[in-house]
């Protein structure tokens, strides 16, 4: 079995839910949440918002995400306007598919593929 990923963001969507202040760890074949309470070895941080969704996110959906990750808006109303955007199209998937997650770097938006 491989080692765990661990991601710490300020905002991290996923499966519909908007966790803040929350590390994402990514085992073999399970994700699990919980609050940052304190700095963990080998964890990853990412400023800003973190999306998991569908692996197969067209490049459509993905312009639209890049759009709302650069926009100016204050971090917690970008998360909330990310969170109905992947609602509305449907890029949550159930927690046993494949999932891809997204973040904004540097005007790019990033993926780390689980």
């Amino acid at each position: 079995m491989g080692k765990n990923k661990r991601i710490y963001a300020h905002y991290i969507l996923y499966q519909g839910g908007i966790y803040k202040n929350t590390i994402l760890e990514i085992g073999e074949s399970n994700v699990q949440l919980f609050p940052f309470e304190q700095e963990l070895a080998d964890t990853i941080f990412i400023s800003g918002i973190v999306v998991v969704c569908d692996e197969n996110i067209s490049n459509i959906h993905q312009s639209s995400v890049l759009g709302i990750l650069k926009s100016p808006l204050d971090l917690t109303i970008k998360s909330r306007e990310m969170n109905r955007y992947l609602i509305e199209h449907e890029l949550y998937l159930p927690s046993d598919s494949r999932n891809v997650i997204l973040y904004h770097n540097d005007g790019q938006l990033q993926r780390i593929s689980l």
